[in-house]
């Protein structure tokens, strides 16, 4: 009978050994971050020289994807939609889950936010701002992608090469130009281009964008860049 009874022990100290054995070899190895370090005078080169990039093209276009993320209020699901870019105007086209417009026209930027369906008789609201403005250029921090490039508005204060094709630039602001409370931009070594931009205003709430399909100096229409609010059921907010 003790025998057997070692015998039964045995079989289940394999069983258990066996199990854990296995566990460890199926479990992901953890990894570590990449450490955030002081950027050199190539990496402030390299984030000037894709910052200017944009300037200097003629138009840019891009597949966007907005996120956002509070503590206090319940974000939803992410907005998806298109940008362009032209020599100081912009036009950001947001279509799913909600509509939204935003259109810079050199002098004033438009914030248009649509009625859901559950309010379709609902006023259009629209806020109107002088882009000349501190109050005006945080209206919308995709702007600043075509009012002179990010880096006239931001410092870079830290570096995060995240992967091969990712590097992340820390970003504080300065405060007597914009009212964000600081910024990221995610960088690809490899094509060169703006993949990411995340920014934290004042309430410490973080929107998040992501960018795909971009192309340069595709044509576009002049009437791109124009709005003009309708005569009736609207609600304009001056900035």
């Amino acid at each position: 009978m003790l025998h057997l009874k070692n015998s039964l022990m045995c079989v289940i100290l394999i069983a258990v050994t066996s199990a854990f054995a296995a566990e460890q070899v199926t479990k992901a190895p953890e990894t570590k971050a990449a450490p955030v370090i002081q950027p050199s005078d190539k990496d402030i080169s390299f984030i000037t020289g894709i910052d200017n990039a944009y300037q200097k093209a003629k138009t840019v276009t891009m597949d966007i994807k907005k996120s956002l993320k509070s503590e206090l209020i319940d974000a939803g699901k992410p907005s998806v939609g298109k940008v362009m870019f032209s020599k100081g105007r912009m036009r950001m086209e947001m279509e799913f889950p909600d509509k939204s417009l935003v259109v810079i026209d050199k002098k004033h930027i438009w914030v248009v936010n649509y009625p859901t369906s559950e309010f379709k008789n609902s006023a259009l609201q629209v806020i109107k701002a002088d882009i000349s403005t501190k109050k005006g250029r945080s209206q919308n921090f995709l702007a600043l992608l075509t009012q002179g490039g990010v880096l006239k508005y931001f410092n870079v204060s830290g570096l995060q090469k995240v992967s091969e094709t990712e590097r992340l630039f820390f970003l504080q602001p300065n405060s007597t130009t914009v009212e964000f409370k600081r910024a990221q931009m995610v960088l690809n070594p490899k094509t060169k281009l703006i993949t990411g931009l995340r920014y934290w205003d004042e309430l410490d709430n973080e929107t998040v964008f992501e960018f795909s399909n971009v192309k340069f100096n595709k044509p576009l229409k002049e009437e791109n860049f124009i709005y003009v609010p309708p005569d009736k059921n609207v609600d304009i907010t001056n900035f």
